[in-house]
């Protein structure tokens, strides 16, 4: 099989691919590119932006989960210390034979305020570090919200690259057509 015999299928295809009617089909396939394109990149972004998002909301769950819990701790230690030391002073005065006199009550009483402060102070420590737990949770999430550069295909790009793309096939036949006729004349 001559090689002039081969051209007029390999013609009649890339004519078919790039002919007339190739520009509407070659645009109607960059349109169909462009919103599947658009689509597979909108379902990225929006799973990245939601696996930031639960990540974030986790960090602060578990963050808060801890610090609950070691709140919870920290206040059954102090319980626990004004109690050893409530009845260490009590047995102090029980063993000085001081028990039924004013100074017991005077005792459970200051001790008593002393525990009171002592708790206040532990839960606005708790508290601060929620806030700060809370505050670096919530500012890093508006920074990932505020930064979010969803990208997407531009329509009227892909478009013109499909027209560009039928306008090239065309040429690409005409200079085909045109080399194999001075060849074959």
């Amino acid at each position: 099989m001559s090689l002039w015999a081969a051209v007029p299928p390999v013609l009649t295809a890339v004519s078919s691919f790039f002919g007339g009617r190739s520009r509407r089909r070659a645009e109607r396939n960059a349109e169909k590119e462009w919103k599947r394109a658009y689509q597979a990149a909108l379902e990225a972004n929006e799973r990245r932006f939601k696996w930031v998002t639960n990540l974030l909301t986790d960090l602060r769950t578990r963050s808060l989960g801890a610090l609950d819990a070691q709140s919870r701790q920290n206040e059954a230690d102090l319980s626990t210390e004004f109690r050893n030391l409530t009845s260490a002073g009590a047995q102090d005065l029980v063993s000085r034979g001081l028990s039924g006199t004013t100074l017991m009550p005077n005792l459970r009483s200051g001790m008593a305020g002393k525990y009171s402060s002592a708790l206040a102070r532990l839960r606005d420590l708790a508290l601060a570090r929620r806030v700060g737990i809370d505050q670096a949770t919530t500012g890093d999430l508006a920074r990932v919200i505020e930064n979010r550069t969803d990208t997407y295909p531009e329509r009227p790009q892909l478009s013109s690259q499909g027209t560009d793309w039928a306008s090239i096939g065309g040429n690409l036949w005409s200079a085909v057509r045109q080399l194999f006729e001075r060849q074959g004349s």
